[in-house]
């Protein structure tokens, strides 16, 4: 069996494949309460599996959003509690689970609350970002596959054009294939992915494809999306339909990085 990533054998990996990063909340309680996230071994070999756990996922993992969000609710990772610096605050927590929050902005609210101040993105790599929330988002795209038909026409989707540029742009992307994503500074408690799925509006100025899939992809702290389209100028039309669907107020601190 070909990874579907780089077409290495993949028939002898062992390591367990997360769709999204344990350390953004995919645990297994949180499996046990929504269902698998996880690719069954054979899919991607154990060196992409490496890699994009070393290289690709530690950038939603540790994505400002998420990573305060992290810190100030205690949401533990393998490595224990998470610690959030960003120059201005350090929030930590304390092993007999003691939030410690320091800095000259932190702000004490009359109702006795802490009021800490929103996350800057300038450090954000955008090029890394964008290829983990479109790992995540093609990895469940492949599981809604898998579910409807089997494993075996999930690997053969992949090889087509559209998703088989996703994977590459994945595994290898470069500035020149940068593929635009959104985030908005709102997030839950567990890992969400709910896709979206849009018929081209055949008044409008879209001609193809005739439809396409795009992803809302919750982490603690933050909501990613992105399109599998093969247009990714699709996610404006995407954002749009769904801003119109769920109301004014929805994704007001949304940004869309269009390039890297």
């Amino acid at each position: 069996m070909d990874c579907i990533y780089c077409s290495a054998d993949a028939s002898g990996s062992k390591k367990e494949y997360h769709v999204a990063p344990h350390a953004a909340g995919n645990t297994v309680e949180h499996r046990r309460l929504l269902g698998e996230i996880i690719l069954p071994k054979g899919l991607a070999c154990d060196d992409c599996n490496e890699y994009f756990g070393s290289k690709i996922e530690s950038a939603i993992a540790n994505h400002p959003y998420v990573q305060q969000y992290r810190a100030v609710y205690s949401i533990r990772s393998r490595k224990g509690h998470p610690l959030y610096r960003d120059g201005q605050i350090e929030i930590s927590t304390r092993e007999s689970g003691l939030l410690v929050l320091s800095g000259s902005v932190i702000e004490l609210t009359d109702s006795g609350t802490f009021r800490v101040p929103q996350p800057t993105l300038e450090a954000v790599n955008h090029l890394q970002t964008s290829r983990a929330v479109h790992k995540i988002a093609l990895e469940y795209e492949l599981i809604q596959i898998a579910q409807a038909r089997d494993w075996k026409t999930a690997r053969e989707a992949v090889k087509q054009a559209a998703l088989s540029k996703v994977a590459r742009y994945i595994r290898y992307g470069h500035h020149s294939s940068y593929r635009p994503y959104g985030v908005e500074l709102k997030g839950a408690t567990r890992v969400s992915v709910v896709p979206c799925r849009f018929e081209a509006d055949p008044k409008g100025i879209l001609i193809t494809p005739p439809s396409f899939t795009g992803y809302i992809i919750g982490l603690p702290g933050a909501r990613f999306s992105c399109t599998l389209a093969g247009d990714p100028l699709l996610l404006r039309y995407m954002l749009d339909r769904i801003e119109s669907m769920e109301g004014s107020n929805y994704l007001t601190t949304r940004r869309i990085f269009w390039s890297h």
